[in-house]
């Protein structure tokens, strides 16, 4: 039996101690499958899926080497529930609740909790949805802004690029301030392939990047793109003589200040002469799992200064404070020795911040240096499960439903939803003031009497159309022209000539999920990148 042990093995090569596990990938918007090696509550390895289901056997280094930031997530001590604490800041928010609905009904003004989220699943925006709907007091808010528009599916997904059919029959590419190779290897591998058989042509405009097939690149600022729509472009050539171009431009480009005007121009591609009537080549990739599931939902607004200016407190689920926009500036600010002046005096009802996460990361330092100058007097923090301990659904940048399993059950944490159900559950129960089912009386609080009749009439009278009771709805009818697109005239935009993109972001540490920024592999990874290139244009 000595003979048996003198060679020592590698601990990933035994695999009677390993169990192996079916899962998706997190750092982008495919959620491609992947096999996830597990032993005693500690992820050993993490490689592509080889099943029959799966077609598409590919994986990152930054999909393969992410889970070291969860581990850190694991290990850490106040990441563990302790049901004491949590039922105290349970305690504390609803006397804050009950305080802003009494000084809501006394005076003008109003009070709210402002929910702040990032990072969730479906089953997760569908309940505070309802919340939102159901309760005055709750407000829900991104982190960051997104000027896209969800009345249709193709305006916020990939339509065509990932089709194999319609890719094989296409013969250009324009890639608009995207880099496939980072935020989507799955579409860069499918433009790949379709460049190695042939006759296919990729044009990039923004930074010039290395795709691992050739590309032209046609500029970097929005003239040229501006050109290309009117019809003054060397480049209306090759739209003139291809066939079926797939255009293809990154959801970050929604996050502009005037990306409504930029997504406008580039949806005048659809009404060219030069392309069929039923050309559907736009698409968008989503460098996060989240963001197409979110928008299916609702359009959410983002998180400004006018929140914070506001008398509310905060609830924020799995939201890295260092990276909301708005905090940021606030930060820089405060190190510049910039002071807002205040306005006049209101009740003093002490404001909360609630920390719902996976992990603490460094949100409590953030507070304690920005957050206490807002008057956020207490910081609560809830540990909740993390990525391999839920089970979730999201929708992925192609609409494909997407699901997790658990995996790991070590921590002692709560699912997200199921704090959130305890809370409703506390709400109804302690204060029935804020009850939706004992308010029989309905109140409205508008000065303007058109608006409270139009109210009225909505509420207690039957009608067939709205002009019957409303009066201040009917308006004139405009005359309009239609032109030979059959398309309304658009309004006139001023377009700023920027640069789509100055650099790129890192792609090891540089990427929105949760897990990236905190994996040390991925960090040294970083560090040898960026020794070797740099990431300015």
């Amino acid at each position: 039996m000595g003979a048996l042990t003198l060679k020592s093995f590698p601990f990933e090569l035994r695999g009677w101690d390993i169990e192996k596990f079916e899962s998706i990938d997190p750092t982008d918007g495919f959620g491609l499958s992947t096999r996830v090696y597990i032993s005693k509550q500690q992820i050993i390895q993490i490689e592509p899926d080889h099943s029959k289901n799966t077609t598409k056997i590919w994986l990152s280094d930054k999909g393969r080497q992410f889970f070291d930031g969860v581990t850190t997530t694991l290990n850490h001590e106040n990441n563990t529930f302790k049901k004491d604490f949590w039922q105290r800041d349970i305690k504390n928010l609803l006397k804050i609740l009950y305080l802003y609905d009494h000084c809501s009904v006394k005076t003008k003004k109003t009070y709210i909790l402002t929910v702040v989220f990032e990072n969730l699943g479906l089953e997760m925006l569908s309940l505070l949805k309802i919340l939102e709907q159901s309760y005055p007091l709750l407000r829900l808010r991104r982190d960051e802004k997104s000027q896209s528009t969800n009345d249709l599916e193709f305006n916020f997904q990939l339509n065509s690029a990932t089709n194999p059919n319609q890719l094989k029959l296409s013969t250009l590419c324009l890639l608009v301030s995207t880099n496939p190779r980072y935020e989507g290897y799955n579409l860069n591998l499918d433009l790949r392939q379709r460049y190695l058989k042939g006759n296919f042509k990729c044009l990039s405009l923004g930074s010039a990047t290395d795709l691992t097939f050739p590309s032209v690149n046609i500029g970097t600022n929005l003239q040229v793109l501006k050109s290309i729509a009117e019809g003054n472009s060397y480049v209306c050539q090759d739209f003139k003589g291809s066939k079926n171009p797939i255009l293809i431009f990154n959801n970050d480009l929604c996050k502009r200040t005037l990306s409504a005007a930029v997504i406008e121009m580039i949806k005048t591609f659809s009404t060219a002469n030069t392309l069929n009537l039923n050309w559907n080549g736009l698409n968008i990739l989503s460098s996060t799992l989240n963001e197409v599931g979110t928008l299916t939902i609702e359009n959410f607004s983002a998180l400004t200064s006018k929140d914070f200016k506001t008398l509310s407190s905060f609830y924020f689920i799995n939201v890295n404070l260092q990276q909301v926009p708005y905090l940021k500036k606030l930060t820089e600010a405060k190190l510049l020795g910039y002071q807002e002046s205040k306005t006049a005096e209101t009740p003093r009802i002490p404001r909360l911040l609630i920390d719902q996460n996976s992990s603490r990361t460094d949100n409590k330092g953030f507070w304690e240096f920005s957050l206490k100058t807002l008057d956020f007097k207490q910081y609560s923090f809830f540990p909740t499960k993390m990525f391999y301990e839920n089970e979730e659904v999201f929708l992925n940048t192609e609409g494909l439903i997407k699901r997790t399993s658990r995996l790991i059950t070590k921590r002692k944490t709560r699912d997200g939803w199921k704090l959130l159900r305890n809370l409703i559950k506390n709400l109804k129960m302690s204060h029935n003031c804020l009850n939706i089912d004992n308010k029989l009386v309905l109140s409205f609080s508008l000065d303007n009497h058109n608006k409270f009749s139009t109210f009225v009439n909505f509420q207690f009278r039957a009608i067939e159309k709205l002009e019957n009771v409303t009066h201040s709805l009917t308006s004139k009818n405009q005359p309009f022209f239609i032109y030979r697109t059959n398309q309304f005239k658009s309004k006139v935009v001023k377009l700023e000539n920027t640069k789509l993109k100055y650099f790129i972001d890192d792609f090891f540490s540089g990427g929105k999920d949760q897990y990236s920024r905190n994996s040390l592999v991925l960090a040294n990874c970083s560090k040898i990148l960026r020794t070797q290139s740099t990431n300015f244009f």
